[in-house]
């Protein structure tokens, strides 16, 4: 597909230096008279055909004509700040197709409260702060249907996590029927999920409004009922994708107690979940965002988890695909995994490959989990030497429990079939010299 788009976008680029191309040639015969008039005719009659095509084309990847989600179903969105009872706080959010003043009514078993917004929107953006551990919390906006959502218990039971990544919504190729049957195990309260993550790509196009409409009713029903953390991939970033992305995963109102919205640090207890910035390799990887990181690593306590959450792989298996060498990236892994295995990170999950995998290196756990319903990678050619466990063809996603010193990290089908069980020890932290 993004074979595709390039050739798209080149096919524009063309039809727009058309008109000046033609115009040059007209130039350089203008002596003979009906060279002339013929460049003349070919130049009034495709020129404005050039303009109207070249227009829309970017208009259409400029994401024209601006189109809102419409009226949504309330998702619940961990935020980058942390209660005073050790939870993340959570922000309920919702979007209406004309400007509203919205009211939540939520609460526990002990207490309601109800927010109402001071100011009209077609943005509402409630943040629920200072919540209590194992706790049944429900919440209604306006008077629509009521849900419920439970905060974990991070010292006497396990953080269970649900992660996949590449769900690709959007594409001819996709089985979203496969990542809304995915979807709805992570939702069903049986499962016991404590957050669900969605490590990009989303979308297969992100200036497209259409995608992220058809993402967002997709994703509703799980994310209604289990907070969960979105991170952007690079065909979420397409054009004027990265806008909606932020629109839909980490709206401005949403508070913001350390790094930035696209990268940040998410804790539960003990446990800190690092959110990166790494849509297709390390170019978004800023010199600020190595500095934050490097500091947020060295201020963790030694008996803490550290999980890193982003897009793009460091170490993975593959094949050269159109000229691209896609397995173990050598800009990823330079320019960051020193800062993993300087400081102890325990875990790392990514996907934007198409395959489930399970490798080590240098102390660290990497874990691809891009089996969401994007279309699979083909078998792979090269086996990374840090691979320890590889499946291509399945679509499925990564089902993780962390306890006090390991962590369970089992790859499921997409039917919840369980693929393979591995047990990762928590890191002992290097002494830093």
């Amino acid at each position: 597909m993004e074979f595709w788009f390039g050739i798209g976008m080149l096919v524009l680029a063309v039809l727009g230096g058309l008109p000046i191309a033609l115009f040059l040639i007209g130039r350089l015969l203008h002596s003979k008279s009906t060279s002339k008039h013929r460049f003349g005719i070919s130049i009034a009659v495709l020129s404005p055909l050039a303009l109207v095509v070249t227009s829309f084309g970017f208009g259409y990847v400029g994401g024209f004509p601006p189109r809102q989600l419409g009226d949504t179903d309330p998702r619940l969105i961990v935020a980058a700040s942390t209660g005073s009872k050790g939870i993340p706080d959570v922000a309920v959010i919702a979007e209406s197709s004309t400007a509203s003043r919205y009211t939540l009514t939520w609460g526990n078993n002990e207490s309601q409260s109800t927010v109402e917004e001071t100011a009209v929107s077609r943005e509402h953006v409630f943040v629920l702060h200072d919540l209590e551990p194992a706790t049944e919390y429900r919440y209604r906006v306006n008077q629509s249907k009521e849900y419920s959502f439970s905060t974990p218990d991070a010292v006497s039971r396990p953080l269970r996590l649900a992660i996949g990544s590449d769900a690709h919504f959007g594409a001819a190729s996709s089985r979203n029927d496969l990542t809304e049957r995915m979807l709805a195990q992570v939702a069903d309260p049986a499962n016991r999920f404590d957050y669900f993550f969605s490590l990009g790509d989303n979308v297969e196009f992100g200036f497209r409004p259409e995608q992220w409409l058809k993402a967002a009713a997709a994703f509703a029903p799980t994310t209604a009922v289990i907070p969960s953390i979105f991170v952007a991939g690079n065909h979420d970033a397409l054009f004027t994708g990265l806008q909606r992305y932020l629109d839909y995963a980490y709206p401005e109102r949403v508070e913001l107690k350390n790094g930035a919205r696209l990268w940040h640090r998410i804790d539960v207890g003990n446990v800190h979940f690092i959110v990166l910035d790494m849509e297709w390799s390390a170019e978004s990887f800023t010199q600020q965002q190595a500095e934050w990181l490097e500091a947020e690593l060295s201020a963790t306590p030694d008996e803490d988890w550290i999980i890193v959450m982003n897009h793009g792989f460091y170490y993975g298996s593959g094949s050269v695909t159109r000229g691209w060498t896609w397995y173990d990236n050598k800009e990823t892994i330079r320019k960051v995994t020193p800062l993993f295995e300087r400081y102890g990170v325990d875990l790392v999950f990514s996907g934007h490959a198409h395959q489930m995998e399970f490798l080590q290196e240098s102390g660290v756990t990497y874990v691809i989990a891009g089996a969401f319903g994007g279309d699979p990678d083909p078998q792979r050619k090269y086996a990374s030497p840090a691979s320890l466990w590889y499946s291509s063809g399945n679509y499925g996603y990564v089902d993780v429990t962390v306890d006090t010193a390991s962590a369970t990290i089992t790859f499921r089908d997409s039917g919840g079939g369980e693929l393979k069980r591995l047990v990762v020890r928590r890191n002992a932290r290097p002494p830093m010299p």
